[in-house]
């Protein structure tokens, strides 16, 4: 998941440096719990995308 939404922020599809979706939009797009998503979005902040 979080390599999906760093690949749709590396092709534009989602801003560099922008909010992504919220947590609830991710928990109901990939099926995944909210700490699972929460997890991604500090990854994805660590890795310095968002």
């Amino acid at each position: 998941m979080g390599d999906i939404l760093a690949a749709r922020i590396a092709s534009g599809e989602l801003a560099s440096h922008r909010p992504i979706p919220n947590k609830s939009v991710i928990v109901q797009e990939f099926g995944v719990a909210r700490g699972t998503a929460r997890r991604t979005v500090a990854l994805l902040r660590e890795r310095g995308l968002v």
